[in-house]
């Protein structure tokens, strides 16, 4: 049910009931939480990735140094 109403310019826009307003902003909000939320667990695996690229690094550091070469990559 898309009522039209008419503003002091003459412009004819559509109204869209409240309550279907408010659910499409709650949805929203619930959506964006969800984006952040997914950033936080992205950058928290890429910290991880990044540390354990570091030891990776340091273990064929150690046993190049022993004189064995090994490539993890």
């Amino acid at each position: 049910m898309n009522d039209h109403i008419e503003n002091n310019d003459g412009v004819i826009s559509n109204v869209i009931p409240t309550q279907s307003f408010m659910n499409l902003e709650n949805e929203n909000k619930q959506l964006i939480e969800k984006i952040l939320e997914q950033n936080q667990r992205i950058s928290k695996i890429l910290k991880v990735k990044e540390l354990f690229e570091i030891a990776i690094q340091k273990y064929e550091e150690a046993v190049n140094s022993l004189g064995y070469r090994i490539e993890v990559w």
